[in-house]
């Protein structure tokens, strides 16, 4: 009787190691094809890399998406390139544990992939809020940096910095009714009238979706985000692939930016990689050689 008693104490125990183990080690767990970086405040900033190449694409999301928005690139480009794909803190699978959501933070969770996996000749791909967090993440690694891609972003109303007065009106419909705010927001703002219906349902579902406090904090920081600063200081070629749904200016990158130029993508809304990918990967593949044979020229002239 005591060597039953004496096995199944022993089997329990077992049992329970196992589960404490299992329990201690899920957080840092890897997923499939999923890599982990720690940001500089210690959040944990998850990731797919995929290909290979001489040079390197780190695909950065914008507001309230998530690494997934990227995947009709992944295919397209991993054949020739080092493709790179993260969810920025707050979003997706990576921590949440942050206090300030700023732009200089997202900057530095991008950071944090680029000197883990140790890139070089990277250029840098970011949509909508993204691509202030690129501004942010090339004035941290310039070295690495060959040049940037903003999609739907770069305008002046998302470079400029608002007052303390108009980012409180701005946010108030948002404090009082988030969901149905986000949801007419998105509908009057992202979203070309002839666009996929199921296409605008996901993506407002998903943005609906997040966390209404963080992501007010996010869309708070990016109002008073003053894009000037960055845009003097990164010497690499700077373009864009915006769509044409609002009348724009881009005078603050074309006054402080060393080069910039843009395209526009007809018939597309707010989301240009989703609404005709193939249209848009090879809007892009232009846009990446014109940065290469940038560097070239500068290297020759060395």
């Amino acid at each position: 009787m005591r060597k039953i008693l004496f096995l199944s104490l022993l089997f329990i125990g077992v049992i329970l190691w196992f589960s404490s183990c299992n329990e201690k080690a899920e957080p840092d767990s890897p997923l499939s094809g999923i890599e982990k970086a720690v940001s500089e405040d210690g959040v944990g900033v998850y990731y797919k890399i995929k290909g290979v190449g001489n040079y390197s694409l780190v695909f950065v999301h914008g507001w309230c998406n998530d690494m997934t928005y990227w995947e009709n690139q992944i295919p397209a480009f991993s054949s020739g390139y080092k493709v790179i794909t993260l969810d920025l803190a707050g979003h997706g699978i990576s921590g949440k544990e942050r206090e300030f959501w700023t732009m200089e933070a997202f900057g530095k969770d991008v950071a944090s992939v680029i000197k883990r996996e140790g890139l070089e000749n990277i250029i840098l791909i970011g949509h909508g809020m993204g691509g202030a967090v690129i501004l942010e993440a090339a004035r941290l690694v310039p070295e690495r940096i060959i040049g940037l891609v903003g999609i739907d972003t770069f305008k002046d109303h998302y470079m400029r910095k608002y007052s303390h007065e108009q980012v409180e009106f701005f946010l108030k419909p948002w404090r009082e009714d988030f969901e149905s705010r986000m949801r007419e927001y998105a509908i009057e703002t992202f979203f070309h009238n002839k666009v996929d219906q199921e296409l605008m349902k996901k993506v407002i579902i998903d943005m609906r979706e997040s966390q209404p406090e963080k992501s007010l904090n996010m869309l708070e920081h990016l109002l008073r985000y003053d894009g000037s600063q960055a845009f003097k200081e990164i010497k690499v070629p700077i373009q864009c692939i915006n769509s044409k749904l609002r009348d724009t200016t881009y005078e603050i990158a074309t006054q402080n930016a060393a080069s910039f130029d843009w395209i526009y993508q007809t018939g597309a809304g707010h989301f240009p990689m989703l609404e005709n990918p193939e249209f848009f990967n090879r809007l892009l593949a232009t846009s990446l050689e014109d940065i290469i044979m940038d560097l070239y020229k500068r290297q020759e002239a060395k």
